[in-house]
Formats: structure tokens, C-alpha cells, sequence
């Protein structure tokens, strides 16, 4: 999800440039735990930790910017890359590393590193990434002529999905993960609509956090790979979609809930990850860019059997 989440702010970033400009588009995600329900007991991949950049030089024609793919982005390498944080343990400083083509990354997926079959390159692991939410992360970038750029956010807490919570109708704990990373379970139908609403809800009169809702195969041997996505409601290839968060026309992912296309989200039986990530926009060092980004997602969410 930290690739498709950093794809995303780059299109961001592409669609007011006419000339060339150094742009970064950052992201930290906390990508819920994962359980297969299928295994007894389940075989599961804890909360994953991940922090990704994408730095390099952006040029559009000017003519047509909104136009991607008629632009240039050229990947800067060489860069050092890292984000600076406090969590229980004091100050923290963890390097992403250098992953080719102005992509730089790092990730935390616990005591069990996650398979990686379809990264290539594989993204390393740093058992110091943590996430928490409150605390600010900084992140540094110094390009190879020494010129340096930041970005800097703050996650928010995590937002329940009311329908997969505990007290939920006919909800229960995925077999070996009761306690507090408990993953929870619900049994739904091939082709079903499903309802996200978020837990708690906004309080009256403010403006919800973005949500972005995202549905894939629950397969542990393979989580990272994008083709286990079945349903999100962003699309990183839409033009419309990405004009629309530039412009602030929003509004679509800032609800309390969200309807899951079960046509498209759950085409056949099997396991699947509902997630939803409340997203907290920071800000960026003013040498870039303005549609550079630093993003802060906070994930949750569950199982449904779908049968």
C-alpha cells in the first residue's frame, strides 16, 4: 500500500507543473495486521510499518499538465534519505534506503520479516521504524549536490471499522489472535455490498479526516503484491480522482462511511483485508515544489469469509 499511496501523491504533485522542479511525494503508513482464517490456528502478519519517498525532478508539458503521461519524471539517486521521530524508546533517526529510480524506502514488519516475492528491489527492514501517532516524523533529504529538502506530519489515531468491531453482529476473533492484536472476522456473501463506517464517528460540526478504503486476497505468501487488490476507493490512475484531491473537491473521502462495490471487491469465495486509512496531510519544505507531499496513514481493519 506504501507504493500505491506514494504513487498517488506523485501524480498529485504532476498536475500544476509546466517546468522543471524538484518534487517529493512522502508517506508513512501503518498497514493493519492480517489474518488467513483458513490455517488453525491462523496464520497472520502483524501491523506493518512503512515509510516511502519519492524524489526527483518533474517536468510537464505545459500545455497539457494534466496530461501525466505526456511528462517527464526523472528519479533522483544517490540521495540520503531518513525520518527522524520520538517514540517510548526517545529520539529516533531510521535511513531509508535507496531503492532505484528516485525511490527510497524502509519498513517494520515485526518479529516476522514479510514475504517480499513480487519488490524488486526488496525493501529493507529496521526494527527502530515505529509508529505513533501524536509524535511528529521528519524527514530529511539530501540530494547528492548537498541541497537538503523536508517534509514533516503527525498520524493520527486509528479509526475502527464499526461493522468488524468486537460488539458487532456476528463478529468473532480470527483463531490465535484473541488479546490485544486481536483480528476480528465477519462471514459475508460472493458479490455482497459491505458497509464501512467509521468508529468514532467525527464529532458534529468538523470535518472527517480523508479515508481511503481498500479491499484485497488475503495471501500471506505474497502480501505486497498490488494484483491482491480488488476494490479501493481511490483510484491512483484516475485523472478525476487525482484533480479532485488537488482542488479540494474531497468530499467523496471525507464520509463517515463508505459502500464496498461487492461486485468488484469480492468476485469469488475466499478471505478478504477490509482496511481504511485516515490520512493526515502535513507539509514540505518550500524549495520544493507546492504539489510535493508528506502523508501520515493510519490503518485498520479485518477479515471477511466470504463465501
Amino acid at each position: 500500500m506504501t507504493r500505491k499511496l506514494a504513487s498517488v501523491l506523485l501524480a498529485l504533485a504532476a498536475t500544476a507543473c509546466g517546468q522543471t522542479q524538484k518534487v517529493a511525494a512522502i508517506a508513512l503508513v501503518l498497514t493493519p495486521a492480517v489474518a488467513d482464517p483458513r490455517t488453525s490456528p491462523a496464520k497472520h502478519i502483524p501491523p506493518i510499518v512503512s515509510a516511502a519517498v519519492v524524489f526527483g525532478d518533474l517536468k510537464l508539458d505545459a500545455s497539457n499538465p494534466q496530461d501525466f503521461s505526456k511528462g517527464s519524471f526523472n528519479g533522483s539517486t544517490g540521495a540520503k534519505v531518513s525520518v527522524t521521530f520520538t517514540n517510548a524508546d526517545g529520539l529516533q533517526t531510521v535511513a531509508l534506503a535507496d531503492l532505484g529510480g528516485g525511490k527510497y524506502g524502509v519498513l517494520n514488519s515485526g518479529e516476522t520479516p514479510v514475504p517480499q516475492p513480487q519488490a524488486n528491489p526488496k525493501i529493507p527492514e529496521d526494527p527502530k521504524l515505529t509508529f505513533t501517532p501524536g509524535s511528529q516524523y521528519k524527514f530529511t533529504i539530501t540530494a547528492s549536490d548537498g541541497q537538503q529538502y523536508f517534509g514533516k506530519v503527525t498520524p493520527a489515531e486509528p479509526t475502527k471499522i464499526k461493522e468488524l468491531e468486537a460488539s458487532a453482529s456476528g463478529v468473532t476473533a480470527v483463531q490465535g489472535t484473541e488479546g490485544p492484536g486481536q483480528i476480528n472476522q465477519l462471514d459475508w456473501h460472493v458479490n455482497a455490498d459491505f458497509t464501512v463506517t467509521r468508529d468514532p464517528a467525527p464529532a458534529a460540526g468538523t470535518t472527517p479526516d480523508l479515508g481511503f478504503v481498500a479491499v484485497s486476497k488475503v495471501k500471506l505468501d505474497d502480501p505486497t503484491n498490488p494484483k491482491n487488490f480488488t476494490w479501493v476507493n481511490l483510484d491512483k490512475d484516475s485523472t478525476k480522482d487525482l484533480i479532485d484531491l488537488v482542488s479540494g473537491q474531497d468530499s467523496k473521502w471525507r464520509t463517515t462511511s463508505v459502500t464496498v462495490k461487492g461486485d468488484k471487491a469480492f468476485p469469488e469465495a475466499g478471505p478478504y483485508a477490509v482496511a481504511i486509512s485516515v490520512v493526515q496531510k502535513g507539509a514540505v519544505s518550500q524549495n520544493l515544489f507546492t504539489g510535493s507531499a508528506c502523508i501520515a496513514a493510519t490503518g485498520n481493519g479485518g477479515i471477511l469469509n466470504v463465501k
